[in-house]
């Protein structure tokens, strides 16, 4: 599965080093030989770091015994990946001993004994595994937020297998018995449990700011790490020699600051950036309490068939616009609203509609409960919001719509009418 490296970042300079990990430190006694080596199984770097409750535990032990100059660093773990011809650098969290022994007991565990060629030996370790992601990600919504919206580590397999814990009446801990389910490898498995472990470290404050917390997390090392990549990809290779010379050997603190600066420059640019085919809006920065105003202002035009099941998830149904849409659009309209939202936007426009109807019949006591199922909708949507990438997203998807919307009116006033039952049938998903 390819070799990981330890990689240890000084905050103030961004210099960066590669601890060598020692096998005495991950091996039994009796199978350890003395080996030191900087590329590893990323089984062993989890035995090493599991061992510390905490970065700041590492962090002291590394400047005590010298590793480091200062004990304000980012530790990440680093790897070298090939996906369509290329070459690229991944970054992976470190995996610590924090409050959860149970889990880490059974991490270790599997991680020796995928060590020795057996990942599966302890169906036992695996099931607290299984038990404890699916507990959470169907009880703290939050967290499932965080998931769905890829703002943790977890694969996306695993993502799209965990999408649909919350929509059974208790906890589905028998998903772990479906063969889909099971864990691929080993960094499947260890990245659950990292991602778990994180939202433990969060949780030592209100629910309501984890997911802030969570994507602060993110934001304060992203940059700085992606202005690494030059010289880490250099440095990754099973083949290099330390102290060899390369092109990164002539370079000064002038020049990683530069490169440090420009990278933290274009990470800014890319996430005010909006990249949604089709769609012109204005170029200015849009306030967050805008994109939510603007979304609620979409949510009231929209049709109850907006979306349609297929399977286990919910699908754009492009029939309600009587023009086509491109590629582009269809793959945006499905990827840009995740998790549940596209089932509360349904559930929404259905509650609106029947409120409407109750009221034109005068049954006020039904359109008045209607309304407060509206507002639970509405309060559902509020939440995912907690997540500013949540909201950039589903504001994004709203300029689309409205985009597609005005060209299929443009469409129908040029002389391609929309009045025939065909028409009607595709607008209103009437069946014949």
């Amino acid at each position: 599965m390819g070799k990981y490296y330890l990689v240890v970042r000084n905050k103030k300079d961004n210099e960066f080093k590669i601890l060598k990990l020692k096998d005495c430190w991950y091996l039994d006694e009796s199978k350890a030989t003395g080996n030191v080596t900087r590329n590893n199984d990323l089984e062993a770097i989890d035995l090493v770091t599991s061992c510390f409750s905490s970065k700041e535990e590492l962090a002291n032990r590394l400047y005590k015994n010298g590793y480091i100059s200062d004990p304000d660093i980012d530790v990440f773990i680093a790897s070298k990946r090939k996906s369509n011809g290329s070459t690229y650098v991944k970054f992976d969290e470190v995996v610590y001993g924090e409050k959860s022994p149970k889990r880490i007991s059974a991490l270790r565990e599997i991680a020796k004994s995928s060590l020795n060629g057996n990942m599966n030996k302890s169906k036992k370790a695996t099931d607290i595994i299984y038990d404890d992601i699916i507990m959470i990600v169907y009880s703290s919504s939050d967290f499932y937020s965080m998931v769905i919206d890829g703002e943790t580590n977890i694969s996306r397999r695993m993502v799209d297998l965990l999408a649909r814990a919350p929509r059974y009446e208790e906890i589905p801990y028998e998903l772990k018995y479906e063969n889909p389910f099971r864990f691929g490898n080993y960094r499947e498995i260890r990245n659950v449990v990292e991602a778990l472990n994180r939202l433990e470290r969060f949780s030592t404050t209100f629910k309501e700011d984890r997911v802030e917390k969570n994507q602060s997390y993110i934001d304060e090392n992203y940059s700085d790490r992606l202005a690494l990549v030059p010289e880490l990809s250099l440095e990754l290779e099973e083949d290099f020699c330390e102290g060899q010379l390369s092109l990164f050997g002539f370079f000064n603190e002038n020049d990683r600051t530069r490169i440090r600066t420009a990278t933290q420059c274009m990470v800014s640019e890319t996430k005010k950036s909006v990249s949604v085919p089709k769609v012109n809006h204005p170029e200015k920065k849009i306030d967050v309490n805008e994109m939510i105003n603007k979304v609620f202002k979409t949510l009231e035009t929209i049709p109850a068939n907006l979306f349609v099941r297929d399977g286990e998830k919910f699908v754009f149904n492009e029939n309600i616009f009587a023009s086509s849409i491109s590629g582009d659009e269809r793959t945006q309209f499905n990827c840009l609203m995740t998790g549940n939202m596209p089932k509360f936007f349904i559930n929404y426009a259905k509650h609106k509609e029947q409120m409407k109807n109750a009221q034109n019949f005068g049954e006020y006591h039904e359109a008045a409960e209607l309304q407060e199922s509206c507002d639970r909708d509405k309060a559902a949507i509020m939440k995912r919001f907690r997540s500013k990438k949540c909201i950039a997203d589903t504001y994004n998807w709203c300029i689309l719509y409205e985009s597609c919307k005005k060209r299929d009116m443009e469409y129908s006033s040029s002389g391609n009418s929309i009045g025939s039952g065909t028409a009607d049938e595709k607008i209103f998903g009437k069946k014949k």
